[in-house]
């Protein structure tokens, strides 16, 4: 017997990976310039990153085919897998939705999540020192379905 849970999961991840990648934009003078590039040796760095890198910059959806940027997100949230895939995604067009929720995972020691009811998503972010007495959502609430219909101790092995 399938479980239906995996059917829904791969249908939204189908959906994520069609979408147009995200990047981070250097924001001088009260405007936003170029495109930070990410330097990486392998695809846990570069979603390690991501993460930092979230922390000092806005994220826009880049439509290439009209050099447009669409603001996606401001510095310091919390950011989904989703949001992490398409950041990777612009930078190493081969990785996979599911690569990045298997790092999210390996890496969870280092982060912080919770599941945001405003977007209905598993959101991440890297631990600070003030972080380290919060509860942590993502960890305690792993019984909890996400936007995949997922438990979070799926995402070790999907």
């Amino acid at each position: 017997m399938v479980d239906n849970k995996y059917i829904y999961s791969e249908e939204i991840i189908e959906i994520i990976e069609t979408r147009d990648p995200l990047v981070f934009r250097e924001y001088v003078n009260n405007n936003y310039g170029n495109i930070v590039k990410i330097e990486f040796e392998d695809r846990e760095k570069l979603i390690k990153s991501i993460l930092i890198m979230s922390k000092q910059y806005s994220d826009f959806t880049f439509i290439g085919e009209d050099s447009y940027y669409q603001l996606n997100c401001y510095p310091r949230k919390y950011r989904s897998s989703g949001d992490i895939y398409l950041h990777a995604k612009y930078h190493d067009p081969e990785i996979k939705l599911k690569d990045v929720m298997r790092i999210l995972f390996n890496i969870s020691d280092l982060l912080f999540g919770q599941y945001c009811n405003e977007v209905d998503k598993r959101v991440f972010k890297i631990k600070t020192p003030e972080m380290l007495n919060l509860r942590d959502y993502y960890i305690s609430g792993k019984e909890a379905r996400d936007e995949y219909y997922l438990e979070f101790k799926d995402w070790e092995n999907i």
